[in-house]
């Protein structure tokens, strides 16, 4: 049985806010690790513990993963026109230092988007969401979240992860059109599996 609420509504979810961009793009050509962490300042080199060159950005306030096959990863944006200025910036420092790059045409990995309850006076039923939604995964000695794959209406998946408070976490997408077809699908699914707040939480955000 599905307990929805007849005072929930839509408005209550909040609409989402995007947390992180992750971008990729390829150098086309080999990068001396060592040298850019020698020369780039505020940048990080430890190969025992990562394969990368990780270098960091105040503004926008991002970081970039050197790769020595030449792959370069920007992430920490908040929109995909911000992460593609700060790829720009950090091949620019590239070529400050004498590696001269052109990099393939940048792809989105990943947009992370945050959305919730505008109030605290209510949370989801995960317990009744696991047992019947055939594409949850819910594992609370492990993770205080629900996890659900949405396949999107241009046949992509995204994914949503939803806590008992009413937070949600929208990941996997490649667009921000995605982030919005998966808002409107978790606006209208989540408020399915809403019951008033009558007690402390005692595992979820």
């Amino acid at each position: 049985m599905i307990c929805r609420s007849t005072s929930v509504t839509d408005d209550e979810v909040v609409a989402p806010q995007v947390h992180n961009v992750v971008i990729t793009t390829h150098a086309r050509r080999s990068l001396p690790l060592d040298y850019i962490a020698c020369n780039l300042v505020n940048s990080n080199y430890d190969k025992t513990r990562f394969a990368a060159v990780i270098m960091r950005c105040n503004a926008p306030r991002t970081t970039a993963l050197f790769f020595t096959t030449g792959k370069i990863v920007c992430t920490g944006a908040k929109s995909v026109d911000q992460a593609h200025k700060a790829l720009l910036a950090f091949v620019f420092k590239l070529r400050v230092i004498g590696i001269d790059c052109d990099p393939a045409p940048f792809q989105v990995e990943n947009i992370v988007a945050a959305s919730g309850f505008r109030s605290t006076n209510f949370r989801v039923c995960l317990d009744r969401i696991a047992k019947i939604e055939t594409m949850a995964e819910y594992e609370p000695e492990l993770f205080p979240g629900l996890t659900r794959r949405v396949l999107l209406p241009d046949g992509t998946t995204s994914t949503v992860v939803v806590f008992a408070s009413g937070k949600m976490i929208l990941t996997g997408n490649r667009r921000m059109v995605n982030v919005d077809q998966i808002f409107r699908f978790v606006q209208g699914w989540v408020l399915d599996y809403v019951e008033p707040q009558t007690k402390r939480l005692k595992r979820g955000r």
